[in-house]
This record gives structure tokens, sequence and C-alpha cells, in this order.
């Protein structure tokens, strides 16, 4: 009975959700006048078809949206406001999970409030285009910049001479400290999922990160783990640490390490959700079972971590929240110039099925430990 609760209270919470970003990309005129196709719809939002069809009913019923003919219609405001560029380095629509979404929905919807509008753009093929698109928005009158993850040096460097107000949302360019940005505890955040993990009993716990080489909040992730493990009087298992950024297979690759290790980890703090669920992916392929054979948690608690096999143990980074609070900072910026600052919202960690419960994890290390030992026969006493 709890199960199907709380199934059906994320069914809900993705209605709203699905219902939020249709109608925030809505008024950000993303789409035009009429929505695409339920089908093609169901695909740039990576819902399922029964959300979506609940969440366009919900915006009918609310009058945000019209249906005609042809499909549901969006009656925008005429209403001219000042406009502020969200820039995101990847579509926004197929965004992985849905994190930066969130980070939008809470952007939109606080500028809305806020008297503003939001311009989304997210056909950059290089540095130069995003550069070049940036500085013509400026000189049609738009009053800021929200770049969702990353900025890049030659966009920080045009910004700050031309004193735009702009912020960073995100942690792929974390440490640098010309502009204010928004971004997750990962310190903190990693630092409670690895007192739960002990808690529950595990004890050699690896961590899969990708990106290293590029990402800070990555790099902020696994040098959290690292320390973490051990202040606690562990050793850090990095064989699943990567320096290249996500690419098809780089799963497939760390499933194999696992497979190969003559002695596994217990558990493996994936540094993202992504990382999380293509990892138990490729694991279950290799009939590995979750968490009976290794418990995989996840940091960002996407949409999906909670219909995820099994259900992903995550760390909440408040995504929503980051746009709310990257929007109310922007106003300030535009009125009065503010220091660039590092505002950090709290983390905590959301317990789901993809973990083992106490005790279980040190007795499966114990049995797969029992397995490898070399017997010796001993002597007969005479």
């Amino acid at each position: 009975m709890q199960g199907s609760l709380e199934k059906n209270d994320y069914h809900e919470a993705l209605i709203k959700r699905t219902a939020s970003l249709i109608l925030a990309l809505l008024r950000c005129d993303y789409f035009g006048g009429h929505l695409p196709v339920i089908d093609e719809l169901m695909v740039m939002l990576r819902v399922p078809k029964a959300v979506l069809t609940s969440s366009l009913e919900a915006l009918h019923e609310s009058k945000e949206l019209e249906l005609d003919g042809s499909g549901y219609r969006y009656l925008p405001s005429t209403e001219e406001l000042p406009r502020i560029a969200f820039f995101c380095n990847q579509s926004l629509v197929s965004n992985y999970y849905g994190v930066v979404q969130d980070c939008f929905i809470g952007a939109e919807e606080s500028f809305r409030e806020f008297g503003y509008r939001i311009v989304i753009r997210d056909d950059f093929t290089s540095v130069g285009s995003k550069l070049n698109i940036a500085k013509r928005l400026w000189e049609e009158g738009i009053q800021g910049f929200l770049f969702s993850g990353f900025a890049e040096p030659r966009i920080r460097q045009w910004v700050l001479e031309n004193r735009i107000p702009a912020i960073v949302v995100g942690n792929a360019t974390l440490y640098q400290q010309d502009l204010p940005r928004v971004c997750s505890d990962n310190v903190g955040g990693v630092q409670q999922m690895l007192r739960y993990l002990v808690s529950q009993g595990h004890s050699e716990i690896g961590c899969y990160a990708v990106g290293l080489e590029k990402f800070h909040g990555m790099q902020e992730r696994v040098r959290s783990f690292e320390f973490g493990i051990e202040e606690m009087g562990m050793f850090p298992i990095r064989e699943f640490m990567f320096r290249e950024v996500h690419a098809p297979g780089i799963a497939r690759k760390a499933a194999d390490i696992f497979l190969k290790m003559s002695i596994r980890p217990t558990a493996i703090l994936c540094a993202s959700d992504r990382e999380a669920f293509e990892l138990m992916h490729e694991l279950r392929a290799s009939e590995i079972e979750i968490p009976r054979q290794v418990s995989i948690v996840g940091f960002e608690n996407s949409m999906n971590a909670s219909i995820s096999d099994p259900p992903l143990t995550s760390v909440e980074i408040f995504a929503v929240e980051m746009g709310r609070v990257a929007a109310s900072f922007m106003k300030n910026e535009i009125q009065t110039r503010q220091i660039p600052v590092s505002i950090v919202l709290p983390a905590k960690v959301i317990v789901r099925q993809s973990i083992h419960p106490k005790g279980i994890a040190i007795a499966n290390l114990i049995a797969e430990r029992a397995k490898k030992t070399t017997k010796i026969p001993l002597p007969e006493l005479l």
C-alpha cells in the first residue's frame, strides 16, 4: 500500500511539474502559437503519454490553453515586458533528466512575478555563435543573461567589459569568480550521502564520475568523496572516475571494471543521477542485482529518480529553488550592481530502494570474499 501511495504521489507531482514546464515554455514563446502534437511533445519532454495528457488537460481547465481543430493553443499576453535571456548549452527540452528544466521553471516563474519575460536560446553551434547571439540580444534590449551551468571565458569577458547583468546557475564553471553564481552544496551533499552509506553498513565505497577534466561541479563532488572517505578511515575506490566527458559506452566501461574487480565495492556513489541510471542499466544487463549485490546512489534527485528500477536514493539539490534565487539576484543586479558572490543552496539525502538496509552489505561482502578465498587442506591429526 505504501509503495502504491508513493507512486501515486509521484505521478501527481510529475503531472504538475510537466504542466509548469509546458506553461513556462509557452510563455517564453518556445513553441510558437501551437504546441507540437502529443507524440512529438512526449519524446521532447521525456514523460509518459498519460502524464502529458493529464498535464495538458489541467492547463486547459485552468484556461491557460485553448483547444481547436489543430490542437492546443496558447493565448499569449499582449503586454510588453522587459526580457531576460536564458542560455542553455544543450536543448532545454531534451535535457538529461530535467535538472536544467527545473532551474528554468523556477527562474521563469519568478521573473514573471517580477515583471520580466524570458527568452530561451539553446541553439549554439560554437562559443563564437553563442557570443554573437548574446551581442545581438543585448543590442535588441535584453536586460540581462542567465547562463545555465556554463559560461565560457570569452562570454564572461564580454559581459564584464560591457557591465551586463548576468549570473551562472549550476556547477559546470563553479570555480570562476568573475560572475555571480547559484550552485548546489556539492561538499555537503556528498558528505551527507557518505555518512548515510556508512550508517547502513558500507565500508568499501566507490565513486562513479565523468567529465572531471572539464566540469568544476564534478571535480568538487569527487574531491569531497575522497576527503570524506579518508576522513572516515577508509580507502577511496577510484576505478570508476573518468576525466573524459559523458559519452555512449562509458557506463558500460564502468560496469566492466566492476565485474573484473576481485573485491567489489558494496556501494557506488554516482556524481549525477544520469550516471546512476546508466550504470544500473549496464549492471543489470550483466545480471548484477541492485541493491542486493551493490547499492547505487545518485546526486541531483532528478525527476525520474522515483520511478527508476529500483527507485534511486539521491541527493536533492533544489533545482527549482536555484532558478528562483537566480531570478531574485538578477532583479537586484539590474537595479544596482551586485558583488559577484557564490550562493550555495543546501543539500538533502532522499532515501529510496537502491540501497541495502543496515548490515546486509557487510554480510554480502564477507560472503563474496569467502568465495574467493583459497582453502588449504590441513594435515590430519594423529
